[in-house]
């Protein structure tokens, strides 16, 4: 009901209250939003959630710059009406007055019957694009942030220059001083601003925090950018060295919870984490310190297998590491995959072909296959191995598709039995439960053994 979303909504704003300070906070102001229909943006627990994890950050970065309230208003119209939201950003001075503009200061635009009938068509057309809220309900809500356009529904607002000085003291978006900056900080869902960066970066403390921005940032969809652009600072050790080795543990620990992106980048998530953690340790000149730091990180990553295997895998030659010293990584990382490979999860991990890859190289080949045997007994076992043993391929030629290498998995897998195992389960009333990317994977792993895909895109 429309109560439990209010009351849901206004449970995760407190929550955001306790660890944030909101700016210039007013219960009058806010209340006066809600109640013109800012509330009718949420219609589902989805809209709820999508705005709340956009303010998670954002609300933080802004800090004491902005109002709140009107950011949070200017974030709901981003979300939930992106075509009003980018009107607004380019419609300054239809909305707000701002007196180094010529026609305000010299009155002309409100003097002139002819440029109010044109900004007044102007503001009717802005309002006209709403998709998700009524024309009714943006209209209140426009002659409460932006009083300016009571000027076009025949209505008068109070004392300009009094309301101007107001207006900036309370760091309002109807402020000139203030407006551009709403929208500095308003970027596409999945982009990331250099404030927003450095900002996330100056607020490391600790682990735990870190942590939290982590996961907030993979919420965000903004965890691809994020890592992406770090790179610049860890590679001239711009950041001080007690953040960085946070950052270096933190992007280990969950680096197997960051989803990649499909089609899969030139480097992909395990490639970006590795490159900065070795940016970092190259930046920490003490011998016996790297090798502290390498070997805590390695021993604290029971939850990130894939990338501790990915970083003893890589770039031996660069790890200036005595024979014994990589021995001791190696052999902390293949106790670490042993439990990893009996606690029940192993076979769901979307990175478990790679893994074994991986594993294969640091251990006997027969640990591994024992393992695959007995992981493999089942056939929902092995339809989601299979399904994670495909990648997807960006072509210039082909565009995307997906692939499957056989000749790799032969290494490790009966490629003959999982044949058999496969036509017989089409053929059997278990199909019925095997999802549509799966379908796609068995039927790709068939048409592969058969001949029917060209060798070139095996590869």
């Amino acid at each position: 009901s429309k109560n439990d979303l209010k009351k849901i909504l206004f449970d995760e704003l407190t929550e955001l209250f306790k660890k944030h300070q909101f700016t210039k906070w007013n219960d009058f102001y806010w209340s006066k939003v809600t109640n013109a229909g800012f509330l009718s943006f949420f219609k589902s627990i989805r809209d709820v959630n999508r705005f709340i994890n956009s303010l998670k950050f954002t609300i933080g970065i802004i800090g004491k710059e902005l109002n709140s309230v009107d950011f949070m208003v200017i974030t709901s119209l981003q979300i939930f009406e992106p075509k009003v939201f980018d009107l607004i950003k380019n419609s300054k001075s239809l909305l707000i007055d701002d007196p180094n503009d010529l026609e305000t200061s010299l009155g002309i635009g409100e003097k002139n019957p002819d440029i109010v009938a044109k900004k007044k068509a102007k503001f009717v057309e802005l309002i006209s694009e709403a998709k998700n809220l009524s024309q009714e309900k943006l209209t209140h809500i426009f002659e409460i942030i932006f009083p300016k356009t009571k000027n076009y529904l025949d209505k008068t607002y109070g004392n300009y220059y009094q309301d101007l000085r107001n207006w900036r003291k309370d760091c309002r978006v109807c402020s000139p001083d203030y407006f551009n900056l709403f929208f500095k900080l308003s970027v596409s869902e999945d982009e990331l601003t250099t404030f927003e960066l450095e900002n996330i970066i100056s607020s490391i403390k600790s682990e735990e925090n870190f942590s939290y921005i982590i996961k907030s940032l993979i919420q965000q969809n903004k965890i691809h950018k994020f890592i992406e652009r770090l790179e610049d600072y860890t590679l001239d050790n711009e950041i001080e060295l007690d953040k960085s080795k946070i950052i270096a543990k933190i992007l280990v620990y969950l680096g197997d919870t960051i989803p990649e992106k499909e089609p899969m980048p030139d480097f992909p998530i395990p490639t970006r984490i590795r490159m900065i953690f070795y940016q970092i340790l190259s930046g920490i000149k003490n011998e016996d310190e790297k090798f502290s730091l390498y070997k805590e990180v390695i021993q604290n990553s029971k939850e990130s297998i894939h990338i501790s295997l990915y970083l003893i895998c890589y770039e031996k030659d660069k790890l200036n590491l005595t024979k014994n010293s990589y021995d001791e990584l190696k052999n902390i990382v293949l106790k670490n995959v042993r439990e990893w490979s009996k606690n029940g999860k192993s076979s769901k991990h979307p990175k478990i072909t790679s893994i074994i890859y991986r594993w294969l190289e640091l251990s006997e080949e027969q640990e591994v296959k024992e393992f695959l045997d007995q992981l493999l007994l089942s056939d929902d076992e092995l339809v989601n191995f299979i399904n994670h043993s495909c990648t997807g391929v960006n072509s210039s030629h082909k565009g995307f598709y997906k692939r499957i290498n056989l000749e790799e998995l032969k290494r490790f897998l009966n490629i003959d039995s999982c044949y058999s195992r496969i036509n017989k389960l089409k053929n059997s009333e278990a199909f019925k439960t095997v999802n549509e990317s799966e379908k796609e994977a068995l039927d790709l792993f068939l048409k592969t053994y058969d001949g029917k895909i060209p060798r070139e895109d095996q590869v």
